[in-house]
């Protein structure tokens, strides 16, 4: 594979046949080629790669591309080391979380950045179980205090442990306190009343710090997902083998979404590629 040498400005305009096509730029900022809607390489696939090898940089120009197709390219773009412009109208959940767009031949992107080449744990990664066990002293008596209110209204058990999708996809055991009813119960499926008031604030987060401690987790990074909630075959694969390149976190960039509630999995995937890409 060639080097790849990713600019730091963007290409200086979209030459006018570039509209609603993909422009493939080179190293130097000159337009290697250009992909209409409905080419051979307008919608790359495993079954119809696009070589990209010596691209520095895509500029995805059709705003009503299928997401599956833009994260098509994106997929390939990340094994080629090249960057990756996104029209802003595809992908109004950046918007929504404060990112401002950067302006291109008189329209609005998004610019995914080619993926770092630390193996998806950087610094705050590394960092994260000496930070926790730093943090757990302090942390130690409102951890037994939390976990004597929810045995004292909702009894036992006060930890609620199951498997998750983490880093390159191995499962782990994330741990929180209960916030929902028992499993045999007619209530099961609903929150407590106590559970309700540690959610609010955060607090029935709290036990993560013990995977931070473990190397499962990470302060910061995409939140791990219930294996059976994990999504197959729905178009969603792509960007959710995205989120299986870093670390998950106890915080990320869906987290502090404004109105993240009102957002899909689709939503939460794209502003976790967004974060992956730009960290």
């Amino acid at each position: 594979m060639a080097e790849v040498s990713v600019m730091t400005q963007p290409p200086p305009r979209l030459p006018p046949s570039a509209g609603a096509a993909t422009l493939i730029v080179g190293r130097g900022g000159e337009a290697l080629r250009t992909c209409f809607p409905g080419a051979a390489c307008d919608a790359p696939s495993a079954l119809n790669p696009c070589p990209l090898e010596g691209v520095a940089e895509l500029v995805l120009a059709d705003a009503a591309m299928p997401r599956a197709t833009a994260m098509a390219w994106l997929a390939q773009a990340d094994r080629a080391g090249a960057a990756v412009w996104m029209p802003a109208a595809l992908l109004p959940e950046l918007s929504r979380a404060g990112i401002r767009p950067r302006p291109l031949g008189g329209t609005t992107f998004y610019r995914f950045q080619g993926l770092r080449a630390d193996g998806g744990r950087g610094l705050a990664a590394r960092l994260s179980p000496l930070l926790a066990l730093l943090a757990l002293p302090a942390a130690l008596p409102l951890l037994g205090l939390l976990a004597l209110r929810v045995w004292l209204t909702d009894g036992r058990p006060v930890v609620f442990a199951q498997k998750r999708i983490g880093y390159r996809g191995r499962r782990f055991t994330i741990y929180k306190f209960r916030t929902m009813g028992h499993a045999r119960a007619r209530r099961a499926r609903q929150v407590t009343d106590a559970g309700e008031r540690l959610r609010r604030h955060g607090l029935d987060e709290l036990p993560q710090l013990f995977n931070l401690l473990a190397g499962s987790m990470a302060l910061i990074g995409p939140r791990p997902l219930p294996i059976d909630e994990h999504p197959r075959g729905n178009g969603l694969g792509a960007w959710m083998s995205t989120r299986g390149r870093v670390m998950p976190g106890l915080t990320g960039l869906y987290q502090v979404c404004p109105g993240r509630r009102d957002l899909g999995l689709a939503e939460m995937c794209v502003l976790d590629a967004y974060w992956i890409h730009n960290r």
